[in-house]
């Protein structure tokens, strides 16, 4: 993986240097910007439409060796927070889940949870990241990327790879700089909705304010506990969805989104339970229900209507992930899944956040 990384990168730096793209060069101290510097500048030129698998996107993100062992640990946090795949961790049922994805995936976040101070750092640009509190005043590409930001932030920082750095003060200094930003964004809810209160859900894994669990079957009669989205309960606002959907246009040009990013059902819902989707309020935390119910078999390769499960092979299955066949066509499998609480998406099957090189079952009822 690292071997293929190295070619990409190799390509990419002698085109940016053959079109003046970017002054790039073998060490930082040559070059007029700074090692995050480079390490942005150099993503900005990969058109990622030209992946078609996310292990070869996520291998050609990775921060060079030459780059990451220049950074300060303030240019790691700020290379981290521009990491183009940082969304997946969005993607996932828990924001847990979806951290440890990009924790695995990405050596960048891996150098920065080694770093002392990173904590620090990361709140100091939480307290001092906006609240656009006049959004005409600023491009949406201004806005997009401070709801992003802020939400990426709110995720990291909940993480016990991050709080567990922190002093008792330092704690509370967080909450404090979370409370504002809440009462902020509370003058604001057609633009901050579903991530208001990002870092108090994220720590207490609450995805999102269900408040009534129910009982509904597997088609062969197992018992599943789902959580049931209510009318009382916060959806992401229109501009949450157009951020996010942005982010997730650009890294998965080749997908084609079928509905905007709801919290209302997840993937399993999804591939599982109903694939008509703008009835479906039910999340399903797990799928084994369905898989174990006796009516549903194991088969060794996907077909239409087959169900794919992208299996992380834990026991808490935080990092799981089901998708609904649709279409296999001359060897390519194409699906439809939920992102988490993020998009609907129609995708091959190794296009989307969860496919890398991780084990991937294929059921039938």
């Amino acid at each position: 993986m690292k071997k293929r990384f190295r070619r990409i990168t190799s390509a990419l730096l002698s085109a940016a240097l053959m079109f003046g793209c970017v002054g790039f060069s073998a060490s930082a101290e040559q070059s007029n910007l700074s090692p995050d510097e480079q390490y942005i500048a150099l993503m900005e030129v990969i058109d990622w439409g030209e992946f078609d698998n996310h292990v070869d996107k996520v291998n050609a993100s990775q921060i060079p060796d030459y780059l990451l062992n220049q950074m300060t640990t303030e240019q790691l946090v700020n290379a981290v927070l521009h990491y183009p795949y940082l969304i997946d961790m969005l993607a996932y049922n828990t924001y847990e889940g979806g951290f440890q994805a990009v924790l695995e995936d990405f050596n960048g976040l891996q150098e920065l949870v080694k770093r002392e101070g990173a904590a620090k750092l990361l709140s100091k640009h939480m307290e001092t990241a906006p609240v656009i509190l006049n959004t005409r005043s600023v491009n949406n590409d201004v806005l997009y990327d401070s709801i992003m930001q802020s939400m990426f932030l709110d995720v990291m920082l909940a993480q016990p790879e991050f709080v567990n750095q922190l002093s008792e003060q330092e704690f509370e200094e967080i909450l404090a700089a979370v409370d504002e930003k809440i009462e902020l964004q509370g003058t604001l809810p057609e633009t901050y909705s579903g991530s208001t209160g990002l870092f108090y859900k994220a720590m207490g894994e609450q995805i999102d304010t269900y408040t009534v669990n129910k009982i509904i079957k597997t088609p062969g009669g197992k018992d599943v506990t789902v959580r049931e989205w209510t009318s009382s309960d916060k959806d992401w606002s229109a501009q949450e969805i157009a951020a996010n959907g942005s982010y997730y246009h650009s890294r998965y040009p080749n997908a084609v989104f079928l509905q905007n990013s709801t919290k209302r059902y997840n993937c399993h819902s999804y591939a599982w339970y109903s694939q008509t989707h703008n009835n479906n309020n039910y999340w399903i935390p797990n799928a084994v229900p369905y898989m174990t119910d006796g009516a549903c078999r194991q088969i060794v390769s996907p077909s239409t209507g087959v169900r794919v499960y992208y299996d992380d092979g834990s026991y808490d299955k935080l990092e799981d992930h089901s998708a609904y066949v649709v279409r296999v066509s001359s060897g390519v499998v194409t699906v439809v899944s939920k992102w988490g609480n993020m998009v609907l998406a129609e995708h091959t099957m190794a296009d989307c956040p969860y496919y890398n090189g991780r084990t991937l079952r294929y059921y039938k009822y």
